[in-house]
């Protein structure tokens, strides 16, 4: 396992994409060279990615727009399938996992990897007309894949690459 070397604004994209960093990491370089600092991994990856090629960091925008609203976060019984995601104060909270626990007939809610990826892409499209309902429909859509998000997903490679070298003594493989 090659030891990553610091950030350098002279390390090539796939140089810097080959291994693996922490997303506060991330945060702090793109905030150190004014980029912008909200996103997922894979778009704070991005904006650096696009820094490394040459690109003036004033030119680098946010990927999904931060859209600030002065709408109070919605209570779980406000929140219905007709709900729209943008602009209602509907977040991806304690309330909705309540009103999806109750809407599901569950105890317990847990939010799906399909729901965030149907979050970010509404978010980035700025699709006033997505609700709740198509949160719940990208549940039933086993296909949602957003291969970006999916490459940041390092971490059980960076342990299993950790375990395999052999200046480690714990011999798991």
């Amino acid at each position: 396992m090659a030891t990553r070397p610091p950030f350098d604004l002279k390390m090539t994209r796939t140089t810097f994409q080959r291994f693996y960093w922490y997303k506060t990491e991330l945060q702090q370089l793109c905030r150190q060279y004014q980029l912008p600092t909200t996103g997922t991994k894979a778009e704070l990856t991005q904006y650096l990615g696009q820094l490394l090629d040459g690109q003036a960091a004033t030119q680098i925008k946010p990927i999904r727009p931060v859209h600030r609203t002065a709408k109070a976060s919605l209570t779980a019984d406000q929140i219905t399938v007709e709900t729209k995601l943008l602009a209602s104060g509907f977040k991806l909270n304690q309330a909705a996992r309540t009103f999806f626990a109750s809407y599901f007939g569950v105890e317990k809610f847990v939010f799906r990897k399909a729901m965030g990826v149907k979050m970010r892409a509404v978010e980035r499209d700025h699709d006033t007309t997505a609700t709740v309902a198509d949160l719940i429909a990208a549940l039933a859509d086993p296909t949602v894949i957003e291969p970006a998000t999916e490459q940041t997903y390092q971490w059980n490679n960076f342990v299993k690459d950790f375990y395999r070298d052999s200046a480690v003594s714990y011999g798991i493989n």
